[in-house]
């Protein structure tokens, strides 16, 4: 992509703000969980096909004292992606995605930036897209999770693992929230968990991560009011609700 092209992209993306709603964001404050996680901690915001990124989950990360925030998902389908390219841009957010594709908003402007295929954030490995069991396609997780029970998801993770010896995987495309562990006399990776206590019942669910386990953690869609933050040095996922 051109400079020029780049620079007509950041001030159209500039150009559309998405400024949370200052009652959307009291509420969100309100209903948050007052936790404590470690520096290491990574809060994450995924998105499968929702075309609003609510921007107040990532102000209540910060504020929860989390200096690292993943955004897993597509820019290209937000309405007004404003805000979220700001961040990225600045830095503040870490985004992985890793496939070019126009901005509904501007199709003009031509293909936006694919951003990374892969992230390694505080020892976690992040990916947007699973992998067929062939290696050579890219799936959104959510694809194979509906309609349930859902088919090819033990043979994605398989092939999304590959030879990486990453403790904690998560694939951000999910719709649902599952996670996945080796099992130790098969070798095969098993669906461990799907629905945890609590679970968009209550703000937080908190989710313990073994350390002597690995873990692939399918990371459910955001839809505006979900969240989480992995928390490495304390071995524990929050599922936040919020």
């Amino acid at each position: 992509m051109s400079l020029s092209v780049l620079s007509g992209l950041w001030s159209r993306l500039r150009g559309k703000p998405d400024t949370p709603d200052a009652e959307e964001v009291e509420r969100i404050n309100d209903r948050a969980p007052r936790e404590r996680f470690s520096p290491n901690a990574v809060g994450v915001i995924s998105n499968y096909a929702d075309t609003a990124v609510q921007l107040a989950l990532y102000r209540y990360l910060r504020s929860a004292g989390i200096t690292s925030v993943v955004y897993s998902g597509p820019v290209s389908i937000l309405d007004e992606p404003g805000d979220l390219w700001t961040l990225i841009q600045d830095g503040d957010v870490q985004w992985v995605y890793g496939q070019s594709e126009p901005p509904k908003f501007a199709p003009e402007l031509g293909m936006l930036p694919a951003g990374p295929e892969e992230i390694e954030v505080n020892g976690i490995r992040f990916t947007h897209f699973a992998r067929s069991p062939a290696g050579e396609e890219r799936i959104r997780f959510g694809s194979l999770q509906w309609p349930p029970p859902g088919r090819g998801q033990r043979e994605a993770v398989e092939a999304t693992v590959g030879g990486t010896d990453r403790r904690l995987t998560v694939i951000g495309s999910g719709l649902e929230y599952e996670r996945w562990v080796p099992n130790p006399v098969t070798k095969r990776w098993e669906l461990y968990e799907q629905n945890v206590p609590g679970y968009a019942e209550t703000p937080i669910a908190r989710i313990e991560l073994a350390p002597e386990q690995r873990h692939v953690i399918v990371h459910p869609t955001s839809r505006t009011s979900y969240c989480s933050v992995i928390d490495p040095d304390q071995n524990r996922m929050s599922l936040l609700m919020l």
